[in-house]
């Protein structure tokens, strides 16, 4: 899985990524919540709906569908991101060291502080390895596609 060598992600895709690695850290209690809204939504309720002019679901069964989607993804979006995070701690784990400090959303490391806590005498070193960790996120969820103009 080599992603494009001496290219950069766009910046959305760069933004899409560095979300990505964000959503590691927050997708576990995201996916806790929409199980549980997905126990109650499925619950049998008798009460009758009114008509509606607006997008949002109109009966118990379509609010179970839709919660199970979001559901699905998100678990598919932890799958990616924990079968990636094994594979980094393999192969390279000073950018697994970037991930746990600079996309920890509760930290809210700047890039500057990463630099210092992880020792990078060379600024440039560090985002040569930013930039890798985002290019393997961009590999395991195809954004390398917005290279040739498409949306991620």
């Amino acid at each position: 899985m080599d992603h494009i060598v001496d290219q950069k992600l766009s910046k959305t895709a760069r933004n899409i990524a560095e979300q990505k690695l964000n959503n590691f850290f927050t997708l576990p209690i995201r996916i806790d919540h929409l199980e549980s809204r997905l126990v109650t939504s499925t619950t049998p309720s008798y009460q009758t709906s009114e008509g509606q002019s607006h997008k949002a679901p109109s009966s118990p069964v379509e609010k179970a569908v839709l919660a199970k989607e979001e559901l699905d993804h998100a678990l598919a979006e932890l799958s990616e991101l924990v079968y990636l995070r094994k594979l980094l701690e393999e192969t390279q784990p000073e950018l697994v060291r970037i991930w746990d400090l600079r996309f920890r959303k509760g930290l809210r490391n700047t890039d500057a502080i990463v630099i210092q806590e992880l020792g990078y005498g060379n600024r440039q070193s560090y985002f040569n390895d930013r930039d890798a960790l985002l290019g393997r996120v961009g590999d395991v969820f195809r954004l390398w596609d917005d290279l040739r103009g498409e949306r991620p």
